[in-house]
């Protein structure tokens, strides 16, 4: 005989939902689950279970669209003369009537107007 094998007035006996053991039904409880389970292996609901999330606005309260690209062919430039300045250093000069003027290390290019 197993140990809830014994008369007890008002009681019976159940099936514990978690172990699968025969218990008095004394001896348990019902879980937020819905499981009736022994008051030993009882859980509670974890609170963190009961928190509600916060709305997250994540748009930009004044949005700045990127301006379209301006693509400028070849025609556009002519390289005047040859530079002195390093590989990979550019140098960018805008004078009074507007004209513009790129200088690299191959050379400058000049545009005349607005690029």
């Amino acid at each position: 005989m197993g140990k809830a094998d014994y008369y007890l007035p008002g009681g019976y006996n159940q099936i514990d939902d978690r172990t699968g053991f025969k218990v008095k039904n004394t001896w348990t409880q019902k879980e937020w689950t819905g499981s009736t389970v022994h008051k030993n292996v009882w859980e509670e609901r974890h609170p963190q279970d009961l928190i509600r999330s916060v709305l997250d606005r994540q748009d930009v309260d004044d949005p700045n669209p990127e301006p379209p690209d301006v693509f400028l062919t070849g025609r556009d430039f002519r390289v005047t003369s040859e530079s002195n300045l390093g590989e990979g250093v550019f140098l960018f000069r805008v004078d009074s009537s507007g004209n513009s003027r790129i200088t690299a290390g191959l050379g400058t290019i000049t545009k005349a107007g607005d690029l």
